[in-house]
């Protein structure tokens, strides 16, 4: 027998909830109830159901029913309204392999990103890229929860630059990645991996500098025998370093630690400096 993965156990479970509700007594009566207030005898089919999303939208007794006598008998049930609607309405409907867009329970994971900027060419880039992605974003720093992007009409990305500011850094941002308390946590675990490499990814396009991966350095240590809190070292500041860290070597072995020296430096340089600036990316034409 074939082992599920945890996202396929959470749909087993999901799918468990739908068989309750329709062994709980409250399907046929919700369904003719449903089926009054849209002044129909019987079930929509595929092509009927599509064709008529506008008439539903906009009918007020369907929308009593949906919110009223709908989403109640929803939520005790765990599953969304739209997906008791839909088996309600919708003859042959199975739930997890039609409509796939549509999630069938009540609660479900969400992944969005957050920042405390104000700055609004910051946050429209950030709200453009999530949107790549399928997110949004939450600005906390604002009144407005949460924020709508401000897209251009034709779908281009035409925000400005963030220009290069170390002040600029206070704009970074978070993701922030919710689950239901019954959802599996290795399931939990893998989306919180790929939330955080998708946030890399848009960070990496609105001009941050991210490393691709979390690692030590030995070199970080000697930072300070590095003088690293000098970004250009004076003439002849290397030697002074070899000769702080090196004693009694010929000019030759000076003048390969010399290298190294200002190899190190370099290394250090891109890790702790690099890292935490904002790139200046050329204007597009």
């Amino acid at each position: 027998m074939t082992k599920l993965t945890p996202v396929e156990r959470w749909d087993r479970r999901n799918l468990e909830r739908i068989e309750a509700f329709r062994l709980s007594g409250e399907l046929s009566k919700l369904r003719a109830s449903g089926l009054a207030a849209l002044n129909r005898r019987k079930m929509y089919s595929f092509q009927e159901w599509w064709d008529d999303f506008t008439k539903r939208a906009t009918s007020q007794t369907y929308l009593r029913w949906y919110y009223i006598e709908c989403t109640p008998i929803a939520e005790r049930f765990g599953l969304s309204a739209m997906t008791v609607s839909t088996i309600c309405f919708l003859k042959g409907y199975r739930p997890g392999k039609d409509v796939g867009l549509m999630v069938m329970e009540a609660d479900w994971p969400k992944v969005r990103l957050v920042t405390n900027s104000t700055n609004d060419d910051f946050i429209n880039k950030l709200s453009y890229e999530a949107q790549q992605f399928g997110m949004y974003v939450i600005s906390e720093g604002r009144a407005i929860h949460p924020l709508v992007p401000n897209l251009t009409a034709n779908g281009n990305n035409n925000h400005p630059n963030i220009p290069h500011d170390r002040s600029q850094i206070r704009d970074r941002f978070s993701v922030r990645v919710e689950t239901p308390v019954e959802y599996p946590p290795e399931a939990a675990a893998e989306l919180q991996r790929t939330a955080n490499q998708i946030a890399k990814e848009i960070a990496r396009r609105i001009g941050y500098s991210i490393p691709k991966r979390l690692r030590t350095s030995k070199l970080v240590p000697m930072s300070k025998d590095l003088k690293m809190t000098k970004r250009r070292l004076p003439s002849g500041g290397s030697y002074d370093i070899v000769d702080h860290l090196y004693q009694g070597d010929d000019w030759e072995e000076q003048q390969r630690r010399r290298k190294l020296v200002s190899s190190r430096r370099y290394k250090v340089q891109q890790r702790l400096v690099k890292p935490y600036e904002i790139i200046q990316r050329p204007k597009r034409i």
